[in-house]
This record gives C-alpha cells, structure tokens and sequence, in this order.
C-alpha cells in the first residue's frame, strides 16, 4: 500500500508530465499555425507572381503603330511617346522583311503581330516592339514565305495587300474574294480604287494574310458592298454589272 508521500509524488509528477504534454501541444500547434501562415504567405505570393505573369493583353488586327502605341498606354501597359521611340529606333536591319529605307515608326507599319500577348508590366517598350515583331516572324512561316515567293513578291508586298483585305472586311469567307479582285488588277495592270498604297496601311491579322498569299481563283476584278447593307459584298468581272450593284447599294443607303 502506497504512503501519503509517495501519493502526493506521483500527483507531482503526473502533474509536471501533463505541463509538459501541454507546453508540447502548444509548441507543435504554434509551429503547425506557423507553417500554415507561412504556407498561404507563399501561396499567396505565388498567385500574386503568376497573375502578374499571366498579365497581358489582346492586340487587335487593323491597328496601325500609332494607334497600338495609344491602346498599349490606355491599357496602362507602356507609355505611348516610348513605345513609338522605341519602334522608330529599332534597326531595320535585324528583320529582313521591314523596309530599311522607311524611316520612324513607318518602318514597323503592318508588322505588328496582332494576338494575345502575355507580358510583365515591367516590359519596356523596346522589349514590346521586339515581342510583336518575333511573333510576326513566327507567324509568316517558311510556307508562307515560300509561296510569296512563288508569287514573285516580298514579305512587305503581301502584308501590304493584306492590310487592304484587313480594312475592307470583317468577314472571313470574303477575305480570298478580295485578295482575288487585288491580284487580277495588279496582274492585269489596272489601277487599285485609292491607288495601291507604298507601305501597309495597318497591321493585318492572320486570315488576311492567308488571303492575300491565297487568292480564289476567279476572274472577278470588281466588288462593291451589298445592297442587304450587311457589310457584305458582291464580286463581278463585268464592267456595267459593277456599276448597277454600286447603283442598288447606294438606292438602299
């Protein structure tokens, strides 16, 4: 049978087991809370890390470089004198198909990739005009260029043909049709309505370019809008049909 002195010792000494238990639960749930608040720390900042990673924006076909550069500093991306600083010092030399004879920013006219772009807010201009004309090249593949010249044309005859597409429709299914009427008066050496321009006129996106490198075979050498006032169009080779299809276009303005 146990003393009254071995009794109290052993309440002592389950009470020092328990007080250590207790400062060792406090411990670990100090180091688990810890981990924890050390852990969502770095989840947070990985977020943080990748939204800023997946930052970008979408550039639009049609643009020209000034209006790239106005979109660019609306977006908050890049001011809009660097980047056209930037496009207007950048070599010509290092791209063989921008015009080394073109001086400013006219030298990047139509080249100017439009497509999504994800980029750090800490890109520079320069870092930006560089990005949109690699993409470009990447773009205009080794088919593409084998084919313009098949045609007997540059890099820079195509996009220019191409920005003419770019600008006279949004429709796909019309792109060839144009690019088609564009090629048979060049080829028969009649003249462009507006005159056919000496650099792009705004930077086409990839189905017009596909259109002008791509032509449908057809005879057509004229279109004029449709009187359905869709913004659609109508093609003909013949002369007086042109002129009546102008004529009910124009009645149901």
């Amino acid at each position: 049978m146990k003393s009254d002195n071995q009794t109290k010792s052993n309440k002592f000494n389950l009470k020092k087991i328990l007080i250590v238990l207790v400062i060792a639960i406090v411990a670990i749930a100090g180091i688990v809370v810890a981990f924890s608040i050390q852990n969502t720390k770095k989840m947070h900042s990985d977020a943080i890390a990748e939204l800023k990673l997946k930052e970008g924006f979408k550039l639009s076909s049609g643009l020209t470089v000034e209006e790239t550069a106005k979109a660019l500093d609306e977006a908050g991306f890049v001011d809009k004198d660097e980047f056209l600083t930037a496009a207007e010092n950048l070599s010509a030399e290092d791209f063989d198909y921008l015009d080394t004879s073109s001086y400013g920013a006219d030298k990047l006219e139509g080249f100017l990739f439009p497509t999504k772009y994800e980029v750090s807010k800490d890109a520079d201009a320069t870092m930006m005009v560089i990005t949109m004309l690699n993409e470009f090249e990447n773009a205009f593949t080794d088919e593409f260029r084998d084919r313009a010249d098949e045609m007997n044309m540059s890099i820079r005859d195509i996009i220019i043909i191409a920005s003419m597409i770019e600008q006279e429709t949004d429709i796909d299914k019309e792109r060839a049709d144009i690019s088609a009427v564009i090629h048979n008066r060049l080829n028969m050496g009649k003249k462009i309505d507006g005159g056919m321009p000496d650099k792009p006129l705004c930077s086409p996106g990839i189905e017009s370019i596909k259109a002008a490198l791509y032509p449908v075979e057809t005879e057509n050498i004229y279109y004029v809008l449709s009187d359905k006032l869709d913004g659609s169009h109508v093609f003909t080779a013949d002369k007086a049909e042109y002129k009546e299809l102008k004529k009910a276009y124009e009645a149901a303005k």
